[in-house]
């Protein structure tokens, strides 16, 4: 069996090192917060999705008779693209919290941990070559998503700790 030193310099067996992550990683919380986050943007962003295919089509080129019938433009699309952007963002910190509400202990590993759907979602997108992100764009993203779990799950620890005192 390998053994490696604590910070205190005992020995610690990595088996019962590995048992302590796994106590203090809570599934379900990690699910219904990935959950919550890819089902609320989705949920959410749809609906925009949906406008905008409305003003460009499917092939991605703007009509040029709904363009001009509707004062639709480039820089309206970009709006909705950002809009959509900021509703996933903010889902993900809401599933980080969620998460971390849940798991009722280690809320920071718990909350981002809840991301690892969206990751996961992510990478099969980017795999199967359905996303028309440029590759720099969507790797900042995959960044972005357990960043911002682990802050949700630290507005969840500063809520707690406000209705402590």
């Amino acid at each position: 069996m390998i053994s490696i030193e604590d910070c205190e310099g005992r020995p610690k067996d990595t088996d019962l090192a590995a048992k302590n992550i796994l106590h203090r990683v809570s599934v379900k919380s990690i699910l219904v917060g990935g959950l919550v986050d890819i089902g609320l943007s989705l949920g959410l962003g749809i609906p925009l999705a949906l406008y905008e295919l409305s003003k460009v089509g499917t092939t991605g080129v703007y009509n040029e008779h709904i363009v001009g019938s509707s004062g639709s433009s480039p820089h309206n699309v970009l709006a909705l693209r950002l809009w959509q952007l900021g509703i996933g963002l903010a889902c993900s910190v809401l599933g980080g919290y969620v998460a971390a509400r849940l798991a009722k202990h280690d809320e920071l590993l718990n909350g981002t941990l809840s991301s690892i759907l969206c990751v996961a979602l992510g990478v099969f997108t980017i795999s199967a070559g359905r996303s028309s992100d440029p590759l720099l764009v969507q790797v900042v993203l995959f960044s972005a998503s357990p960043a911002l779990g682990f802050v949700g799950a630290w507005l969840w620890i500063m809520q707690k700790r406000t209705r402590a005192t």
